[in-house]
């Protein structure tokens, strides 16, 4: 069941809801440019014991575009405040949550903030921190998106997401994946980028207080293992488990051996 939030700042933010809705909560937030559909493949074994939140950020999927400029840019903790607010109006109390890529940035914006709903973290195939030599390279993509829209993104960031194997093997998941890239505002992409450019996560870590599981793509060049293995090893108690085969897409290249992790991690709080 899909339904519209609205948000402090008038943008509604899109969610689905599906699964056993007596089960604990899991929330789950996607990756850049893509919307909640790409953790379809990792929800569907988890639904008949947990209700699944699959929240669209602003900007993609079925959610509005919230502006964003160089001088007032998104930021993440704007996003990780949506996150809050749609948990809020769910009346959810208490929730566990996954990110990938910048879902996994916002995770640790509230894993930080540790609000008493939050009972878990989850993060997949992200990094903790950009660094200023990576500032141009997303200063460039965003100028190609603002001047050429998303069509021009689609080749270069399935080939960044997913190992040669997978992409020779399930054309059909990356025809799907693309056909989202091309649907994705381009608006909604800008912003986000900009909340990416932002994000300096790494010294704040220590502070996270929920059981984390960080799991990385051994061929994910964008989001490497080591910088998985540097977020688990600055959260207290946090685990880490290498996805392999698997690029920076892991909820859906590696979906199988993902929500199995997932699964353990979440039973053993139970």
């Amino acid at each position: 069941m899909m339904q519209n939030i609205a948000m402090d700042d008038g943008v509604e933010i899109a969610v689905e809801q599906s699964g056993n809705p007596e089960g604990p909560a899991l929330v789950l937030v996607h990756a850049l440019a893509v919307d909640h559909t790409v953790w379809d493949l990792v929800a569907a074994p988890m639904r008949a014991s947990r209700r699944i939140v699959a929240i669209d950020i602003a900007g993609h999927g079925m959610s509005g575009v919230r502006a964003s400029t160089t001088e007032t840019p998104q930021t993440l903790d704007r996003l990780a405040d949506d996150v809050e607010q749609v948990v809020a109006a769910l009346g959810i109390t208490r929730a566990d949550f996954a990110g990938v890529s910048i879902g996994g940035m916002i995770g640790q914006v509230l894993g930080v903030r540790n609000p008493a709903w939050l009972r878990s973290l989850t993060l997949v195939c992200t990094v903790s921190d950009v660094p200023d030599e990576a500032q141009a390279m997303w200063d460039a993509r965003i100028a190609a998106v603002r001047d050429q829209g998303m069509d021009g993104q689609v080749d270069a960031t399935l080939e960044r997401w997913f190992t040669p194997a997978f992409r020779d093997l399930a054309p059909s998941a990356l025809d799907q994946v693309a056909a989202i890239i091309r649907t994705t505002p381009p608006e909604g992409f800008i912003a986000a980028a900009h909340a990416i450019k932002g994000l300096a996560m790494g010294a704040k870590l220590p502070g996270v207080k929920v059981p984390t599981l960080v799991a990385s793509g051994a061929q994910d060049v964008g989001s490497p293992p080591e910088a998985g293995r540097a977020i688990a090893a600055a959260i207290p108690g946090a685990r880490f488990e290498l996805l392999d085969p698997c690029g920076h897409m892991g909820p859906i290249e590696a979906a199988d051996p993902l929500w199995k992790l997932m699964d353990a991690h979440l039973t053993k709080l139970a």
